[in-house]
């Protein structure tokens, strides 16, 4: 809690023995650890449930090892039906009532019926609550980014969706544009300068996702420094607001944290390329050897 579609990098910070918690974690897991021996050797459902939940988890927790962040966080779910299945043995054995003899139809099981019938409708009303952040993928980023602002990850996609949408409304910008051109030239004024008000409006809407998406390329960046992509798509934020010496320094910092990355290279190359032009002319030579 709270849900969010991808617990990852920095939301759930990895500790270590120094960290109190970290300490107090492993006395408390060490005590279930007894406890889940002691009744799996009892042979009772919770013995089962905890072992379990101590096997999956134990695969997860980082102890061996940091697990990849998504495989981690979808297998920890097994754990889960373990904690599922304590939990209602629990029910049972403090109710005093024999699981072997429940019945829903039999008024002597209702205590045991309604006790269950609340924990799913206040579990229910949570996950169908939670149904109305997924109405689509940037309702989904932009609801999870503000209960996980620290996940570079949610920033990374959001910031990529958000330039991807920039991109799209560019690339309708400039077919106004040119739509424009086309009909200034054929003499027809007034429909050339609708569409010139098209596209001019259009790349002023690209323009502002670019650099919204560059808030959050920057957060997933501060968040895990070594996240290259994020910086490359930080330096493209740049590059197609034509801001390109603002994008060079993030292109040249992902090939330090990555110096095989064939796309940084191609970023960088290209905004050489653009700053040795004008008007469509190299003007700088130096600038387009440095490409």
């Amino acid at each position: 809690y709270p849900l969010i579609f991808y617990y990852g990098v920095n939301e759930v910070p990895i500790g270590s023995w120094s960290n109190p918690i970290a300490i107090i974690s492993v006395v408390i897991y060490a005590g279930l650890a007894v406890w889940g021996w002691t009744e799996f050797r009892k042979k009772t459902a919770a013995g089962f449930g905890l072992i379990f939940y101590m096997g999956n988890i134990l695969l997860f927790s980082n102890l061996f090892g940091a697990a990849p962040g998504i495989m981690a966080e979808r297998f920890a779910y097994f754990a889960s039906l373990g904690f599922v299945i304590v939990a209602v043995d629990l029910i049972f054995r403090y109710s005093k009532f024999d699981p072997l003899s429940f019945d829903w139809k039999k008024q002597n099981s209702s205590k045991i019926k309604w006790t269950f019938i609340i924990i799913c409708v206040i579990f229910s009303i949570r996950s169908i609550g939670r149904n109305e952040s997924w109405e689509d993928k940037e309702t989904l980023y932009r609801n999870d980014v503000a209960l996980a602002p620290e996940s570079a990850k949610i920033n990374m996609l959001l910031g990529s969706l958000l330039s991807a949408q920039a991109a799209q409304i560019n690339y309708e910008s400039q077919q106004y544009l040119t739509q424009a051109q086309q009909l200034a030239a054929q003499g027809r004024q007034r429909e050339a300068q609708e569409s010139q008000r098209l596209g001019n409006s259009k790349k002023e809407e690209a323009y502002a996702l670019f650099r919204e998406s560059r808030d959050y390329y920057k957060t997933a960046t501060l968040e895990y420094p070594a996240y290259y992509t994020a910086w490359s798509n930080l330096g493209t934020a740049y590059y197609f607001t034509r801001e390109y010496r603002g994008g060079i320094p993030f292109f040249k910092k992902a090939l330090e944290l990555k110096a095989d990355y064939a796309e940084a290279y191609f970023n960088l190359g290209m905004s050489y390329e653009q700053l040795s032009m004008v008007e469509g002319v190299v003007k700088d030579s130096m600038l387009l050897d440095s490409s």
